[in-house]
């Protein structure tokens, strides 16, 4: 599986589906802290990439200081993916400050072995909704739209601007695919421009 499409998988999994919209950074990271395999979109502006898919290309060496305490926490954390709270170095932290971060030991859709990490107390700019609705639709391949959960367009990538029928979930023909993908998680639906997959992201006032 290719690193952008491996993006498309991890929204699959509700795991980190939920962390996708967040306001705080997410990071699926190798357990042996070498790559950051899905980020979303806050999680990416920390290490200086616009989306998870740019941040998935880059590679940290054994003397990366966050390298070290990933690969660290691989051997340490509990399989059945217990979340434990850690103090790191780094993180989205500001200088002289320890991350407080939740980590969890997760298997991503390949069937690898990752570190799920969310750092709680990240410094930094806000970013709003449709930004990181837009930056997280950039990182993926294949056209995307992202809609309020009522339904409503708030961010396309570059491949889905030129598809008809995507201001509204409701007039496109998708009412009834938008509910079960709200109740269910997933849902798909052939509709004039071809079949079309309904992922929920998010949640509360991030559901998206």
């Amino acid at each position: 599986m290719s690193d952008a499409e491996f993006q498309i998988q991890a929204l699959g999994d509700v795991r980190l589906a939920d962390h996708a919209t967040g306001a705080l950074p997410a990071w699926l990271w190798a357990a042996d802290g070498a790559r950051i395999l899905w980020a979303n979109p806050v999680g990416a502006k920390v290490f200086g990439a616009a989306n998870g898919a740019e941040l998935a290309k880059r590679s940290f060496g054994p003397a990366d200081p966050h390298r070290r305490q990933v690969a660290r926490l691989g051997h340490s954390l509990n399989a059945n993916g217990a979340v434990r709270l850690e103090r790191l170095r780094g993180f989205g932290a500001a200088p002289g400050i320890l991350a407080t971060c939740g980590c969890a030991r997760i298997d991503p859709p390949d069937g690898s072995h990752g570190i799920l990490m969310t750092t709680l107390n990240a410094t930094g700019r806000g970013m709003p909704l449709a930004e990181r609705l837009l930056r997280l639709g950039q990182g993926l391949p294949r056209p995307a739209a992202a809609f309020t959960s009522d339904g409503l367009l708030l961010a396309t990538n570059e491949a889905a601007r030129a598809l008809p029928g995507l201001h509204d979930l409701t007039e496109a023909g998708l009412e009834a695919a938008r509910g079960e993908a709200l109740a269910q998680g997933r849902a798909a639906a052939g509709v004039a421009i071809g079949r079309v997959v309904l992922q929920r992201i998010g949640h509360g006032a991030d559901r998206a």
